[in-house]
């Protein structure tokens, strides 16, 4: 097996594992708590959940563009050389167009769990498997091993829309006021920062140019830059604090 298809599931499922543990205990504990309370147990509120996606546009965002940066700080070495960082990068930058689906799974598919509907998760996957097989056929001719992971992602998407329509259908979930505006100020803001950590950490070829400590610090200067960045422009635009903390409409009080 190639290095580079290693490398990238490495970073990817090493982050998707902590996300994934995280919702996971979230998810658990919102579960216990709605369930206690006497209101309309057909639905499991998600709203406060999906509130929190403009932190998963800053983890996005940021392996897109440090994609390069980082495989080379945490890989770099006489084993794995300037063409295997330079290939995982493409696969870690496709992989990273899939975190907020894979991310939107773990939300979204708890909805029809607390409706005692597990076939619909279940039938959704096996939909999202068949794309991911035909994709692989697809893309791993044009783009190889980059193809692989661009149609994991392009799984991730389909089975993310999949659940979305699910729940919008049977209406267990609507959506509040003002989402469009929300997802724009987001977007633009993650957005400006990639430009800003493009900017900064420059090519690839020059980040290995430097030694490992050098690469260190300014990896995690750069992340840190980034994320302060990115929540100063979430103010700019508009999106405070209370947009992550309001839990009104969960019906919990």
């Amino acid at each position: 097996v190639p290095p580079a298809p290693i490398a990238t599931d490495s970073v990817v499922m090493d982050a998707a594992g902590v996300i994934n543990m995280t919702w996971g205990n979230v998810l658990a504990t919102g579960r216990v708590r709605y369930q206690r309370k006497e209101i309309d147990r057909s639905r499991f509120p998600l709203e406060p959940l999906i509130r929190r996606r403009p932190a998963w546009e800053y983890l996005a965002v940021g392996l897109l563009v440090l994609a390069g940066p980082m495989l080379g700080t945490l890989f770099f070495s006489d084993a794995f050389t300037r063409e295997d960082v330079l290939k995982s990068s493409l696969s870690l930058m496709a992989y990273s167009l899939g975190l907020m689906p894979f991310i939107l799974i773990k939300v979204l598919a708890p909805g029809f769990y607390s409706r005692q509907d597990t076939r619909t998760p279940v039938r959704i996957g096996i939909i999202a498997m068949a794309v991911n097989m035909l994709a692989n056929i697809i893309l791993v001719f044009p783009f190889a091993h980059a193809g692989l992971a661009l149609a994991t992602a392009l799984s991730a998407s389909v089975n993310a829309g999949l659940l979305y329509r699910g729940l919008r259908r049977e209406q267990a979930y609507r959506p509040l006021a003002g989402w469009p505006r929300l997802l724009l100020q987001g977007g633009a803001a993650a957005g400006l920062m990639g430009v800003l950590l493009a900017w900064g950490t420059g090519a690839t070829e020059t980040w290995l140019a430097l030694d490992n400590w050098a690469r260190i610090w300014r990896l995690l200067g750069w992340i840190g830059a980034g994320g302060l960045a990115y929540l100063l422009l979430l103010g700019l635009f508009g999106i405070r604090l209370r947009h992550f903390r309001n839990t009104a409409d969960w019906g919990l009080g």
